[in-house]
């Protein structure tokens, strides 16, 4: 194991910890009231059981709090009950083999997450530690299921994908990957309708955050569209 629990460590210019391309067999604990004041790193590192960070304060204004991308991690990812980033937790092409939390989590202005191309097989959130506007990164992001006490419904799903848009932004915006990842984990479910809400709202919003339309995307997009629910309920012609 890798254990820092309580741990305080300071370098608010640089590197607070370095763990570049590592091999660890165990479980990584920075929790339990573990600070890090500068970047904490583990780019690339493979670890046999867990990454924890339950309880844990990571502060680095203006860059990277935790940056982890390729990190591969075959059990679970704990980032909750008071876990606290100030700053960015970039996971850019992280697998994870079990649940991914994002639960509980003391949010500031500045907390941001990216899991762009990140694999993991559950997701478990909650509302209240979704990141503001424009502070989530969802692209590529894969994912197995959502946990039972995560919100499924579409129009709480909806809201947490808008997540990714910052409306002081002019240059587009919209990727449709989200949209279509969380429709097809929703019907897998069972949660049919909200699947089917869930890419009508992926056209909707396509028109707000996407690219300028063409002639024959404005006829579809703005026309004939929205009258059969973008394919999705013919019926309503």
């Amino acid at each position: 194991d890798f254990v820092c629990n309580k741990g305080k460590f300071i370098n608010e210019d640089g590197n607070a910890i370095s763990a570049d391309g590592a091999g660890i067999k165990g479980t990584v604990f920075l929790s339990n009231d573990f600070k890090a004041r500068g970047e904490v790193r583990f780019p690339g590192v493979a670890i046999g059981r867990d990454f924890s960070c339950t309880n844990g304060e990571f502060v680095n204004e203006g860059g990277d709090a935790i940056f982890a991308d390729g990190m591969a991690v075959k059990g679970a990812v704990f980032l909750r009950d008071g876990f606290k980033a100030e700053g960015q937790v970039s996971l850019i092409g992280a697998t994870v083999g079990e649940n991914f939390f994002w639960h509980n989590v003391k949010l500031t202005e500045k907390t941001t997450l990216d899991l762009r191309n990140a694999k993991v097989g559950v997701l478990c959130d909650d509302e209240k530690s979704w990141p503001a506007d424009g502070n989530l990164f969802l692209d590529g992001f894969v994912y197995e299921n959502i946990g039972d006490e995560s919100p499924k419904n579409a129009k709480s799903r909806i809201e947490w994908i808008q997540k990714q848009y910052d409306p002081n932004k002019k240059a587009p915006q919209f990727r449709p990957q989200p949209y279509e990842q969380l429709a097809t984990v929703l019907q897998k479910s069972g949660h049919e309708n909200d699947a089917r809400q869930v890419l009508i709202t992926k056209n909707e919003d396509r028109i707000k955050w996407g690219p300028k339309l063409s002639t024959s995307e404005f006829v579809w997009y703005r026309i004939f569209g929205p009258v059969i629910g973008y394919g999705y309920k013919p019926l309503k012609a």
